[in-house]
């Protein structure tokens, strides 16, 4: 399951798409490589919330999308995420050292459930992903950069706002969105 690209990632039992329209969550592979948010491998749940499987939101891409439950309360700060965050996990196999960025393909409905926390090897990013607008629609968003090495890692969401909806997560070399 490696496919030739640029980017030169792979992860282990996830999708991967071609080409096609520009915000029906895939990736031209030119751009990158990307991972169907409900193609995870490995999901943690402490406490209050925790992440769902869903399909009731139209547009979305692959089976479904990952959504933060229960859609209510004030979701985890920085200092919280161990004991607050649910966590969601992505095998990945790094061929090529190099600078990476985070993006995922989003939706919220309000300021209330627009953000996640991520990361790589269980390490948080100090910034959390804000979705901002477009708000009610699908769109790319891209986070902060990691500096890779080859090998194995672990690519990391956790929830940050109540609510949050990610339908497709994904490295890449480029800081512009899909």
């Amino acid at each position: 399951m490696v496919r030739s690209m640029a980017l030169l990632v792979c992860a282990a039992a996830c999708g991967r798409v071609a080409a096609s329209s520009p915000d029906d969550g895939s990736l031209d592979a030119s751009v990158g490589f990307r991972i169907e948010a409900e193609s995870f491998s490995t999901v943690t749940m402490p406490m209050t919330y925790h992440w769902d499987v869903k399909a009731d939101q139209t547009g979305y891409s692959g089976t479904g999308f990952m959504q933060g439950l229960p859609a209510t309360g004030s979701g985890c700060t920085t200092g919280d995420v161990p004991s607050c965050a649910p966590s969601i996990g992505y095998p990945i196999q790094i061929a090529q050292a190099g600078v990476y960025f985070f993006q995922a393909r989003v939706f919220a409905s309000t300021l209330s459930d627009d953000s996640i926390w991520y990361g790589v090897d269980g390490v948080l990013d100090a910034s959390p992903m804000f979705f901002g607008d477009p708000r009610l629609m699908w769109h790319w968003k891209t986070g902060n950069s990691f500096p890779l090495q080859a090998g194995s890692h672990t690519l990391h969401v956790w929830l940050r706002d109540p609510g949050a909806r990610i339908d497709v997560v994904a490295l890449t070399t480029s800081s512009q969105t899909p």
